[in-house]
């Protein structure tokens, strides 16, 4: 895949395509996101945010929407076999 294959949100995005499972690089992306400092720089350099207390929120909310999405991904990932032999 190359660039012009994808709508992008932003000109200057870089698309990072690897050989391993897209569902762990997609993980991998989103456990970064944990990082308040991580999501602070994107959302200042990248988004243009301005103001360190409403980067600061916005981070911390990135963040937890992360660990969220972390958890129920981990969740749905362990289910017992008696809830899978339920939706079987």
């Amino acid at each position: 895949m190359s660039k012009s294959d994808f709508i992008l949100r932003y000109d200057n995005s870089n698309i990072v395509v690897t050989p391993f499972d897209p569902l762990e690089d997609y993980l991998s992306w989103i456990t970064g996101l944990n990082s308040i400092e991580f999501v602070s720089d994107i959302l200042h350099a990248i988004h243009g945010v301005s103001g360190s207390r409403e980067v600061k929120s916005n981070a911390q909310l990135i963040a937890l929407h992360a660990r969220i999405v972390l958890g129920l991904f981990d969740q749905a990932c362990t289910v017992s076999e008696h809830v899978r032999q339920f939706w079987a």
